[in-house]
């Protein structure tokens, strides 16, 4: 009977090792389960955070490129190029308003050098000099129902828009 008692106390045991291994490695497998997905959710925010830095990396150098050209704009005016400049935007401008009442608004440190143009071109149109910027011109018609805007100022906002994803793609590949 003692010999019975020694084997059930030692199948019990046995038993209770069995148990104990089978709980501590399912503790161990829910352990390194929770591990992994403590793991995976830092490495996830790891590279959010660092798709964000690029971004925010890539969205400075254009914007100091785009600085640096809004700067060249705000000199164009005393450049020597500018009169060309200006004829070409104002014949734009005017070709694209048509017509023959039309009205050119101009920053007035510009006022003479369009009313050279519009002489130039043979176009008789009012010149207002009641426009404030880097230069350029915007025409309306004499009855305000039409507006054509070619400052520089508006067309570099407009190559800003329309290059962002080319630049974008030039200087990070894609």
């Amino acid at each position: 009977m003692q010999e019975k008692a020694a084997a059930e106390a030692e199948s019990i045991r046995r038993d209770a090792r069995e148990e104990a291994v089978k709980v501590r490695e399912e503790a161990m497998a829910r352990a390194r389960e929770k591990v992994a997905a403590e793991k995976e959710r830092q490495m996830g925010r790891a590279r959010e955070e660092a798709r964000l830095e690029l971004l925010r990396l890539r969205n400075e150098v254009f914007s100091r490129a785009f600085g640096a050209a809004g700067e060249r704009v705000q000199a164009m005016r005393s450049s020597p190029s500018y009169p060309a400049v200006a004829r070409r935007l104002a014949g734009e401008a005017i070709g694209l308003a048509g017509g023959s009442a039309l009205v050119l608004h101009v920053d007035p440190r510009d006022r003479a050098l369009f009313e050279d143009i519009l002489a130039d071109l043979g176009r008789n149109c009012d010149v207002a000099a009641d426009l404030e910027g880097s230069g350029g011109l915007t025409v309306t018609t004499r009855d305000g129902k039409l507006l054509v805007t070619n400052t520089l100022d508006s067309r570099l906002s407009r190559a800003r828009e329309v290059l962002k994803g080319e630049i974008f793609s030039i200087l990070y590949g894609g």
